[in-house]
């Protein structure tokens, strides 16, 4: 807790929320003192679920039937974390609750934005889905990268409204910079974009020409091949490095490229098709060539 470790005796995902309704309760209080005075707030509420080790409160496990013969224990196994994972998500999803209600209880919903979002999709080990998408956690498939993301701000943003253009979790500071009339530092550009013009209806378009992803970290026993992990999405195309096999020198790495649009489920590498030909590689020069171009202003990673 600011900086200091401290031990607590409830489910963390609990202790989180009772947290953060409190800090909101405290800065939506009106006393005498304060004059009337509003107090504006931010908070930055990071739950660790659902996420490994798995572990829910009884309260939220769901009921799975038990199994019937052996053979089935490999497919039991993975209904039982899936039950837990589902309990973590329960668990999560009353918290939010909560938060939006004290929101709501001090009057401040019209007046505040909020902003739920994931990091990744799901892994392969903790009972997670992310169909109808292929891939999972370190992948730069659609089911590693494309999480939830939703902004509510009544009033201002409509609601019950899907946008359907890609965006990035890098976006929220800009838009929130946006809102309060904050410019930004040329010397210190953002790669996100005010997203407001787009949400309200202001703009039209793509609030992005392209998306880049690149894994810095090496990810265990496939470190030779994910260390060149990387993805550019260009509108409805998007190319990215396959996992390839370390074991292998020779399948270390290549492209594939896909219209995530008319294929979401990536099952169509477009650089294997012949139909496309020519538009392919038009396509996959366009790709690189803003990969290249983004990638030659980043800075090498420096922390280990």
């Amino acid at each position: 807790e600011n900086r200091r470790t401290i031990s607590v005796d409830k489910y963390l995902t609990d202790d989180f929320t009772d947290r953060a309704v409190e800090y909101i309760e405290e800065r939506l209080r009106v006393d005498e003192k304060d004059e009337g005075k509003e107090k504006p707030f931010f908070l930055f509420l990071s739950y660790n679920a659902p996420h490994l080790p798995l572990d829910a409160p009884d309260r939220y496990k769901v009921d799975i039937p038990a199994p019937e013969k052996k053979k089935k224990r490999r497919r039991y196994t993975r209904k039982l974390r899936r039950a837990v994972y589902a309990g973590m998500v329960r668990a999560m999803d009353d918290g939010v609750g909560r938060v939006l209600d004290a929101v709501e209880g001090g009057g401040a919903t019209d007046d505040t934005i909020v902003v739920f979002l994931s990091d990744n999709g799901g892994p392969k080990n903790n009972g997670s889905s992310n169909k109808p998408f292929r891939g999972h956690k370190w992948t730069m498939y659609e089911g590693g990268l494309r999480v939830p993301f939703a902004m509510q701000w009544p009033g201002t943003i409509p609601g019950g409204v899907t946008y359907d253009e890609a965006i990035s979790s890098l976006d929220v500071m800009a838009t929130m910079m946006g809102i309060n009339g904050i410019d930004q530092d040329p010397n210190l550009p953002l790669d996100g974009v005010n997203l407001m013009p787009y949400l309200t209806g202001e703009r039209s378009g793509r609030p992005h020409d392209y998306l880049f992803w690149k894994l810095l970290r090496e990810f265990p026993r496939r470190a030779a091949s994910s260390k060149k992990s990387m993805a550019v999405q260009g509108g409805e195309h998007k190319l990215l490095t396959r996992p390839g096999d370390a074991d292998d020198p020779q399948d270390m790495w290549g492209y594939e490229m896909y219209d995530i649009i008319a294929d979401e489920g990536e099952r169509n590498d477009m650089m294997k098709s012949e139909e496309f030909g020519r538009q392919t590689e038009r396509i996959e020069r366009d790709l690189h060539a803003a990969w290249d171009e983004w990638n030659a202003e980043t800075k090498t990673c420096w922390w280990k």
